[in-house]
């Protein structure tokens, strides 16, 4: 019965944003696939298998499965998860050697991070981290409680 009022709740919500982005011409439509948890789950599923038979992590145990999974390989749905990617979001590599490279590429990756600070300004979902029951949901969720 939760289940289902979780259900309702969450198209209700999804409807209710729709209406409003729609309405005020931000968008034209709203891709829902795109609130889907698939690939959060897949993430602590991937952090789960790293601790074999072991599912309470010590800080040390998580750190290390985390960088494992994050920084070495990309995140992959097992397939006993009840999740699947829906796209092929790969993810961004940063080497620690710098590369030379050519004031014209410098100039324009300077003039595409300096056209993005207006939008970062008026967005609000940047303080959605930095709350604590959030951050407690996920370590939560992780350890399986």
């Amino acid at each position: 019965m939760i289940r289902i009022a979780v259900w309702v709740t969450s198209l209700t919500s999804l409807h209710n944003l729709a209406t409003e982005i729609i309405e005020t011409k931000q968008l034209q439509f709203i891709l829902s696939y795109k609130f889907s948890q698939d690939h959060i789950e897949m993430l602590f599923s991937a952090i789960r298998a790293k601790g074999g038979f072991n599912n309470n992590f010590t800080v040390a145990q998580f750190e290390a499965a985390y960088k494992s999974i994050i920084v070495h390989v990309e995140v992959k749905s097992p397939s006993s998860a009840n999740s699947m990617a829906l796209d092929d979001t790969s993810i961004l590599r940063v080497s620690s050697t710098k590369n030379k490279t050519d004031n014209s590429q410098s100039e324009l990756l300077d003039l595409l991070c300096s056209a993005g600070t207006d939008m970062e300004e008026d967005d609000n979902i940047i303080t959605l981290y930095r709350h604590g029951e959030f951050i407690d949901d996920i370590v939560s969720y992780i350890a399986g409680f």
